[in-house]
């Protein structure tokens, strides 16, 4: 043995390492097409002309060109706070358990939406021309959507609804 070498302990080699060059161009490849999706989504989307409000007594429908604030009281007297201002709208407050309304944000581009279940109050943004495609899937009209939701929100049970998606950005939120 020579002086230089000592006992150095082997590096081991994998047997298959974790990422090969494939998996990488794949997982660029569909991170690529996430981002054009989102991009397209986002440079498409109509600015709301009008909030609609679906409330267990009917629908109002107001401008989002006049600042205001409305009080609804929903289902079960939970009361419900919708905030108009600068062209959005949002729930301010709700007496709802969960708050997942009030934390589902400003609301501004058609089709947009946001529930309170337990009260029965749904806020839909509403544009200028309606072009008749859902802005999360291109394929669905809004109306029937928008039907669907709105009975879907009046007619459930407290304390459940399974109708509805998480928040991307877009599409129904429910609390």
């Amino acid at each position: 043995m020579m002086t230089g070498e000592k006992d150095k302990p082997e590096k081991k080699k994998r047997a298959y390492p974790l990422l090969r060059r494939g998996d990488v161009l794949v997982i660029l490849l569909l991170a690529v097409l996430a981002g054009a999706i989102l991009l397209v989504t986002h440079l498409t989307a109509q600015p709301g002309t009008r909030a609609e409000i679906t409330t267990p007594e009917g629908v109002l429908t107001l401008s989002l060109e006049e600042d205001q604030t409305r009080e609804i009281t929903g289902r079960d007297g939970i009361r419900v706070v919708i905030r108009i201002e600068d062209g959005r709208a949002c729930f301010e407050e709700s007496g709802c358990p969960d708050q997942i309304c009030v934390h589902s944000g400003w609301l501004s581009s058609a089709g947009q939406s946001a529930a309170c279940v337990p009260a029965g109050v749904a806020l839909r943004i509403i544009g200028g021309e309606d072009v008749g495609l859902d802005a999360v899937t291109a394929c669905a009209e809004r109306s029937e959507l928008h039907e669907i939701f709105s009975s879907a929100v009046r007619d459930s049970a407290p304390g459940g609804f399974a109708g509805a998606a998480g928040r991307s950005g877009r599409g129904p939120v429910v609390s």
